[in-house]
């Protein structure tokens, strides 16, 4: 059944057009844990995270301006856009996570970032104390500040959230773009099982 055949489907549908929305949310990195043809809840609120993440209504529901935004003017291209990547202009970079905290212990590093900025975590930014997620990877891969958004954690916390390159350490030397430490609140948080995961980098 091609994909623009699809015209509206929700919680509780089922059959090849949910198939191809549960493929098209997977490609786009919002992973509905799954592709059985079952719209069921991991599949709404990968929904729901897409289309906060492209400014649409995060009803769960998918109609024509979901559809649009999902699949573009060709939605039967199975290959991933070379211009615009869930609403931003950026390169796609395929790397491996690893969770940090600000700490003391030589394993952490410390408290502030490579220019002695203070360490931004990912519980500050979604409880809203700060405006962005420090994160860290081969001082070679990005300059500093750059900004970056990773879809999987968009998914798992249903907003849009910017990481900035600022930190660096031994272990991501020579490492380019294929590693990235995410910065958390504490050691709990950091063994979270997608920050240490497969993540896609969006650099916008």
């Amino acid at each position: 059944m091609p994909v623009s055949s699809i015209t509206s489907v929700r919680s509780g549908s089922s059959g090849n057009d949910v198939k191809e929305l549960q493929r098209a949310l997977k490609e786009k990195g919002f992973d509905p844990q799954g592709t059985d043809g079952k719209f069921g809840p991991n599949t709404r609120k990968a929904v729901v995270a897409f289309q906060r993440a492209n400014g649409l209504e995060p009803d769960g529901v998918v109609g024509k301006n979901t559809i649009k935004a999902l699949f573009g003017s060709a939605p039967s291209a199975p290959t991933a856009p070379a211009g615009p990547v869930d609403g931003f202009e950026g390169q796609k970079y395929k790397a491996r996570g690893t969770g940090y905290y600000p700490d003391a212990s030589p394993l952490e590093g410390g408290f502030v970032d490579r220019r002695d900025q203070p360490l931004r975590t990912l519980q500050d930014f979604l409880s809203g104390k700060a405006s962005y997620v420090s994160v860290a990877m081969d001082s070679k891969a990005f300059p500093y500040g750059t900004k970056l958004r990773i879809p999987e954690l968009e998914a798992k916390y249903g907003k849009r959230i910017e990481f900035r390159v600022v930190d660096t350490g031994g272990a991501f030397v020579g490492k380019g773009t294929s590693r990235i430490d995410i910065c958390t609140a504490n050691k709990k948080a950091s063994v979270d099982s997608v920050i240490n995961g497969p993540l896609t980098l969006v650099r916008s």
